[in-house]
């Protein structure tokens, strides 16, 4: 079979099943250890998806939701303040006051506009030969994005077109992901507006400290 035709088909059976959970572990552009496990729940006509879950970076954990267009992250100060460039002391407390303990929003980068695994891109895969994922044979399906990430997906080489895993690469970023599993429960909701802050109001509270 031809790897659109195999993707179209791993397409519809996540869809199919409404809801997909996720583990990854690998590392960041920067080489710290990353860690993440989330569910997904695809919307009835099957093309938006919200999720929620966990990520942890260099030993620092998030709760991440992704819903609306919109991510919120909660996270204690050190997470921040690495993505800032400073974890000395000083500035690990200006983010945790600043943030005090609510979650940031921002606007999601798109992973909640397509309720698959490739990212909308159908043509253009290369199929590899059978293979094993974590136990698991699987044709794996290839492309290479606009920013140079190489993507390879895992699907099911026998039984339901299932997709069972994912890799990306790109310099020293290289995460790999297993689905754990399909129908599990995923209720998805924003949180609270009153435990909401927006980027900007979570910069002006730490410049506001200097």
């Amino acid at each position: 079979m031809d790897p659109k035709a195999i993707a179209e088909q791993a397409i519809a059976h996540t869809k199919e099943n409404r809801t997909v959970a996720v583990t990854g572990t690998g590392t960041d552009e920067q080489g710290a250890a990353q860690e993440s496990q989330a569910c997904m729940a695809i919307s009835p006509d099957g093309n938006t998806s919200s999720m929620k879950g966990t990520t942890k970076v260099d030993g620092v954990s998030a709760e991440v939701i992704g819903t609306g267009g919109k991510s919120y992250v909660k996270a204690p100060g050190m997470f921040y303040a690495r993505e800032a460039g400073g974890t000395d002391p000083a500035s690990v407390a200006a983010f945790d006051r600043a943030v005090g303990g609510k979650y940031v929003v921002g606007d999601d980068e798109g992973s909640q506009d397509s309720a698959d695994f490739f990212d909308g891109k159908t043509d253009g895969l290369v199929k590899g030969e059978v293979t094993d994922f974590h136990g698991k044979k699987a044709v794996p399906l290839s492309w290479t994005d606009a920013d140079g990430t190489r993507k390879t997906v895992y699907v099911a080489a026998k039984g339901d077109p299932a997709v069972v895993g994912q890799l990306e690469e790109n310099g020293p970023a290289r995460v790999e992901s297993e689905v754990t599993g399909y129908g599990v429960p995923c209720d998805v909701a924003a949180p609270p507006a009153d435990q909401v802050i927006t980027q900007e109001q979570a910069r002006q509270a730490v410049a506001a400290q200097a």
